[in-house]
């Protein structure tokens, strides 16, 4: 007699792939019973400063990488939400807005023309009920700028998005936003200047503008917080953080975090080794900081659903189930 000998494999095709930022319905088509989806958050827009002898303008973070095995009905409709990356100030003495999805703006005081808050990216999303996501990957927060004199880094970074709590960060009061986390959104950054150079905080879905001259926080199921500002310091925002609380459990179901903005390179997105990635395209990267001229806008997110099909092979027999 044979032995049985299992084996279990996952194969997919591609039933949506978007990527212009914005909210979309999709129908289940008849048949099918789950979905496998791969999400990419926005990133966050560099800050940027017109001096150019200044010592640092940051990146903003990129965003974070969700994949979900997901329950549907056929003929029931998804909501898609594809984050928009956050932008760069138009000009100096205008602060960028957060992207679509959720992203904070970063904010200018009295249109002062030396800098730029820069705005956070939006988070990515599925909705089997409406108004509740399903799956979320958190969007990168808005990178920050030193004015004058070498200011820490863990001040001035564009926190990444992703993750059950975005990216960590000093994790206690300061100028640069705290990430949102599993449960309730980031708190804004705080200041000596006075309350309003406070950051914004994040809430369910959106993170918190900055405050005076402080980059935006990103989206996410709990948004990031808006930077403050501290004399010099532009603090950064921090990131949203992702969610898989409404995914089947299993190794097909995570949330992972992108990169924070430590130096003015851009930040590489979260996912970015995972197959379907495509390479060179900015997805969810993070904005480059600009030191005498403007710092560039954040990579817009992605949203892809697939087929999703378990095959089980039994000695010579095959079954597939959808």
């Amino acid at each position: 007699m044979l032995a049985r000998s299992p084996l279990a494999a996952q194969a997919s095709s591609v039933l949506s792939d978007l990527t212009s930022p914005g909210t979309y319905s999709w129908t289940v088509p008849q048949g099918l019973l789950a979905v496998s989806v791969k999400l990419w958050g926005a990133g966050g827009a560099g800050g940027s400063i017109v001096n150019s002898g200044a010592p640092s303008a940051y990146a903003g973070g990129s965003g974070g990488f969700t994949s979900c095995l997901l329950s549907v009905t056929p003929g029931s409709v998804l909501t898609v939400i594809v984050g928009g990356g956050g932008a760069s100030g138009s000009s100096f003495g205008l602060g960028g807005a957060g992207g679509s999805g959720g992203g904070g703006n970063g904010m200018v005081l009295n249109g002062d023309t030396n800098w730029a808050g820069a705005g956070g990216g939006g988070r990515s999303a599925v909705q089997v009920s409406p108004g509740s996501d399903a799956a979320t990957a958190g969007g990168g927060g808005g990178g920050g700028v030193c004015a004058f004199d070498a200011c820490p880094v863990q001040l001035l970074s564009g926190l990444c998005g992703g993750g059950s709590s975005g990216c960590s960060n000093v994790g206690t009061a300061s100028v640069v936003g705290i990430s949102g986390n599993s449960s309730a959104g980031g708190t804004g950054g705080i200041s000596n200047v006075g309350a309003s150079a406070y950051g914004f905080p994040g809430t369910l879905g959106q993170g918190g503008n900055g405050g005076t001259w402080g980059a935006g926080g990103g989206g996410g199921y709990w948004g990031g917080g808006g930077g403050g500002y501290d004399y010099s310091i532009l603090g950064g925002g921090g990131g949203g953080s992702g969610y898989i609380g409404g995914c089947i459990s299993g190794p097909d179901s995570y949330t992972q975090s992108g990169v924070s903005g430590t130096t003015i390179s851009s930040t590489l997105s979260g996912g970015s080794s995972d197959a379907a990635y495509v390479g060179g395209s900015g997805v969810g990267n993070g904005g480059g900081g600009g030191i005498g001229v403007v710092g560039s806008s954040g990579g817009n997110g992605r949203v892809m659903i697939m087929r999703w099909v378990m095959i089980l092979a039994f000695n010579y027999n095959i079954f597939y189930i959808i």
